[in-house]
């Protein structure tokens, strides 16, 4: 079974803000615009569901994705990690690096590294036994880290960048990562920006000529 990740695209600022007020903040304008990109490169795949977090950054990707043309599908399991529900900024970044490293740990308001896994998993065999067709799951890059690493046996966390796509192939309860946190948007702003400094040159040229 083919599982493609997507990493909501860049949100408004929620540094400071708790886990429950951060479920609310939705896109900004250039995540939008790294969904759309991303969107793109997901027509040339065969995709019959979407499955998305809650929280409102991720349904507005997935949103996006669809076009209102594939079902979207909420699903509680696939909510971001949830280091802590009352620190913000520099303490929970502190918190998040701590727990990456002691994956058994969580302060008392908070969910282990371990635990998200789980989470993340229990969803992935419960879709396994209703699906067989390629997917593609909308959520957050903690929580598909965790289960990177516990699905793959990683090493080491890998990145998942804004807006990213990635691929999981399982066969017979064996994962591999097809390929990882490719930036779609990233590209396609390199090529406009070429674009334009072509144009430019070739506008001069004319000029030139003249």
């Amino acid at each position: 079974m083919k599982v493609y990740f997507v990493r909501h695209g860049q949100s408004n600022p929620r540094d400071f803000l708790s886990y429950e007020e951060a479920g609310e903040v939705g896109l900004s304008s250039f995540g939008e615009k790294q969904v759309r990109a991303l969107a793109k490169t997901l027509r040339k795949y065969t995709i019959e569901k979407i499955y998305v977090s809650p929280l409102r950054r991720a349904r507005e990707t997935a949103n996006i994705v669809s076009a209102g043309n594939i079902p979207v599908i909420v699903d509680e399991r696939l909510k971001e990690w949830r280091i802590s529900n009352s620190l913000t900024g520099r303490a929970y970044k502190e918190m998040r690096i701590r727990m990456q490293k002691e994956r058994n740990f969580s302060p008392d308001d908070g969910e282990a590294f371990n635990e998200c896994a789980k989470r993340f998993i229990s969803f992935l065999e419960d879709i396994l036994e209703e699906e067989d067709e390629p997917i593609v799951v909308v959520g957050h890059a903690l929580i598909f880290q965790s289960a990177l690493v516990t699905l793959c046996k990683l090493e080491h966390i890998p990145a998942i960048d804004e807006g990213s796509l990635s691929l999981l192939e399982g066969n017979g309860g064996v994962w591999r990562i097809v390929f990882l946190n490719k930036r779609p948007w990233f590209y396609d702003r390199l090529w406009r920006g070429a674009k334009a400094k072509i144009q430019k040159i070739f506008r001069r040229s004319i000029s030139y000529g003249s």
